[in-house]
């Protein structure tokens, strides 16, 4: 369904549909990006080139879950693919760095091969199998206008 590539750029819309999906302010999702961005840069030139990138995703993981625990959400490893999840809700969250599409307006959200073309939001590094079989479980619904048979849809907030 073509409204799984609808992007919401107007902020008072996306402010009430956070609230409504995922029961609580976008202010904690800015913040757990904000804290990543301050982990990374905690990080010199004496660090091994990639631990930034790889600090900044392990921390903003870790600022997800200390701020949605006490939401209602819990912890959630399958493989190496690790998420929030609440189960009450049907939602899992992860947390990736994008490409400079990110948060563009305009732009088409994807993770499809087939639309790994510039101008298209996605995200920087190819994801393993467990992260792809555990999101594409729910691309037979529209996670945004319908109430669908699937049980949990995947989420990935996304930072450029």
């Amino acid at each position: 369904m073509q409204p799984l590539y609808l992007t919401i750029d107007d902020p008072q819309h996306a402010q009430n549909r956070i609230k409504e999906v995922f029961g609580f302010d976008s202010k904690v999702l800015l913040g757990v990006i904000e804290d990543g961005f301050a982990a990374r840069n905690e990080t010199t030139n004496n660090h091994p080139k990639i631990y930034g990138g790889y600090r900044h995703f392990a921390e903003g993981t870790a600022f997800l879950r200390e701020r949605l625990l006490p939401k209602g959400y819990s912890k959630y490893t399958q493989g190496n693919s690790e998420w929030v999840h609440n189960e009450k809700k049907g939602i899992l969250i992860s947390f990736m760095a994008g490409n400079a599409s990110v948060g563009m307006k305009g732009q088409t959200p994807s993770n499809t091969d087939g639309l790994k073309a510039e101008k298209v939001a996605r995200n920087r590094n190819p994801k393993g199998s467990m992260f792809s079989r555990i999101a594409n479980a729910q691309l037979h619904g529209d996670m945004l206008t319908l109430h669908s048979g699937i049980d949990t849809w995947c989420w990935v907030l996304m930072y450029y």
